[in-house]
């Protein structure tokens, strides 16, 4: 943005409407167009977070052909009726949900306090039974999207 800063253009409207791709004329009757203002649109993601949260079709719809699914799996599948019980998931529903939502990778996260760190590579393996595309996520890790 420099560039229209040089000729002249302060920030402002005018910026906005050529980073949504559209062509400006100015005062003076020079035309800016878009693409060399700001360059070739660079593709969002989408990031879908489902919190406390037990299956439904809701949980699908928000997550449909999502870059990254976050997903609570409280419970490994044996405890199923507890996850119920409490409005949570088990890994191997959040990994349906996002086999279902057709998402590209899978973050679960919210485990349990039953289970500890070194436990957490058996809800992941349990998760990748249906959805292989599963990691089961660290507190304060980072992870390239």
């Amino acid at each position: 943005m420099k560039w229209l800063t040089s000729i002249g253009l302060p920030p402002g409207p005018l910026y906005g409407q050529l980073k949504s791709g559209q062509d400006i004329t100015l005062d003076d009757g020079q035309i800016i167009r878009a693409l060399e203002a700001v360059g070739k649109p660079i593709p969002g993601r989408i990031i879908s977070i489902l919190g406390d949260t037990s299956p439904c079709e809701a949980s699908i719809k928000l997550s449909m052909e999502a870059d990254v699914l976050i997903h609570e799996a409280t419970f490994t599948h044996d405890l199923l009726e507890k996850a119920k019980e409490f409005g949570h998931s088990t890994t191997v529903q959040a990994a349906e949900t996002a086999s279902r939502a057709g998402v590209k990778k899978l973050f679960i996260t919210h485990f349990s306090s039953r289970y500890k760190l070194e436990e957490l590579s058996n809800l992941e393996a349990e998760a990748r039974e249906v959805f292989d595309k599963t990691e089961a996520a660290l507190e304060l890790k980072p992870y390239k999207i």
